[in-house]
């Protein structure tokens, strides 16, 4: 965290920065989102697709045609929920490191634009 931040200051105008290795104890990252853990956990939660004309069906569903290879879909579904599920906002740090403490935009209130979303697809979907 510290360190993070401490870099953020050390870089010049006009520079590029690059932050490394926050992630590693995030509970997303230590395996808590496999699709398994996200079957049984989220599995009968609703989700609204995108791709393929778009639709909504049940979590453990799309996992399940995701396993099938999207079904040889040309245009294969894809979650892309910008209704960031609740059980999921403690298991990152969306300060990336303590690099940003602060929530700027959280002065917004109810204008602020959709600003974290759950992605979930396979290749050649828009998820990637």
């Amino acid at each position: 965290g510290a360190a993070a931040a401490k870099a953020a200051i050390d870089i010049a105008p006009g520079e590029a920065l690059v932050i490394g290795g926050v992630a590693g104890g995030w509970k997303a990252s230590a395996g808590a989102w496999t699709v398994e853990r996200l079957a049984a956990r989220f599995g009968s939660r609703e989700v609204r697709l995108k791709g393929g004309g778009g639709c909504t069906m049940m979590f453990q569903e799309f996992l399940s045609y995701l396993q099938r290879g999207s079904d040889g879909d040309a245009s294969p579904h894809y979650v892309f929920d910008h209704d960031v599920w609740p059980e999921l906002l403690e298991e990152y740090d969306a300060s990336v490191g303590g690099v940003f403490p602060d929530d700027l935009f959280s002065i917004l209130g109810a204008a602020r634009k959709a600003f974290r979303w759950f992605l979930v697809g396979p290749r050649c979907s828009g998820s990637q």
